[in-house]
């Protein structure tokens, strides 16, 4: 027997009718149930993160058991939801999963997501004000101290996510940095939404040195970008990166698949190092060292307030 959302279901004897109508109604039933969280969250937003949370992990295990016992009505809505739509926003979500599969070669195939995010425009993902704020400062309508305030943090808009990938932004105030990280087996699309930033990437250049597990690196990224701006890394090219903004400015992402530490795929954060005696092949290399997370890197996770997302 398995667990459904918001009850139980026996999934052993059903006959195959049986089984297409569980199907069927489990995928309303979640439809329904994500129409039902939307509107929480817009009636009383400070409570909702956990419960979006919550929520989204369920719908997750809840579509992947869906998949494993009704292939053909998983199917069906995975063709439903390949149909183009009138948003910007969702189509790039269509593309992603159209691109980012478990039985995908990541690579190649980003271009048409690369094509998705170069329509995407700040104000449809709610961030016109961001976007206008004077130099240095946030919107905070209900702040004590006004309009406007200094943020004091990197802000994580979190967009959708499924088992194959992730769709959120990164807002990174004026002089502050996202410290260098990696994505263990990943792809990650990008587009710069406004403002300007520093990022720098690296390789990995042969294997972790046994006693610290310093990396070998070579810098192939070097570069200030700019609004309007489209890139990508993947597993094997420029996979460990950093941000640092000119200008306050926001960073659409998609990460294939997403961090998942259970999965393996844990974030780990780098710090530069010099090797005394260096090595003899040390010509052309930088070397990073595992570290913990910064204690002044701070993200906050913030409401998205941009395009409805399709359920």
């Amino acid at each position: 027997n398995g667990g459904g959302v918001g009850g139980q279901a026996s999934w052993g004897a059903a006959a195959p009718h049986d089984r297409r109508e569980e199907g069927r109604g489990l995928m309303n039933f979640a439809a329904k149930q994500a129409h039902a969280l939307k509107s929480v969250a817009k009636s009383f937003p400070a409570a909702s993160t956990a419960a979006s949370k919550a929520f989204a992990k369920g719908m997750r295990d809840q579509r992947a058991r869906v998949k494993d016992l009704y292939p053909a009505q998983a199917s069906v809505h995975s063709d439903a939801d390949s149909k183009p739509s009138c948003s910007p926003v969702n189509d790039l979500i269509n593309s992603a999963r159209g691109v980012f599969k478990k039985d995908s070669v990541f690579g190649p195939g980003t271009e048409s997501v690369k094509e998705a995010m170069g329509k995407i425009t700040a104000e449809q993902v709610g961030l016109q004000e961001k976007k206008n704020a004077p130099k240095g400062l946030i919107p905070l309508p209900s702040g004590p101290f006004g309009r406007w305030q200094k943020s004091p943090s990197v802000t994580y808009i979190h967009i959708y996510d499924c088992p194959d990938f992730s769709v959120g932004i990164f807002c990174i105030p004026e002089n502050m940095t996202i410290p260098t990280h990696d994505h263990p087996g990943m792809t990650v699309c990008s587009k710069v939404l406004y403002g300007k930033v520093h990022t720098i990437g690296y390789d990995i250049v042969g294997e972790p040195m046994s006693s610290s597990e310093t990396l070998r690196t070579k810098k192939v990224v070097d570069e200030v970008v700019v609004e309007g701006s489209v890139f990508s890394l993947h597993p094997e090219s420029g996979n460990i990166h950093s941000f640092r903004a000119l200008e306050s400015c926001a960073i659409l992402d998609v990460l294939a698949p997403p961090y998942a530490p259970y999965e393996g795929r844990e974030c780990t954060y780098y710090k530069e190092v010099a090797l005394e005696p260096p090595p003899v092949d040390a010509d052309g290399l930088v070397f990073l060292q595992p570290m913990q997370t910064p204690r002044d890197f701070i993200v906050r996770e913030t409401e998205y307030l941009g395009e409805e997302i399709d359920s």
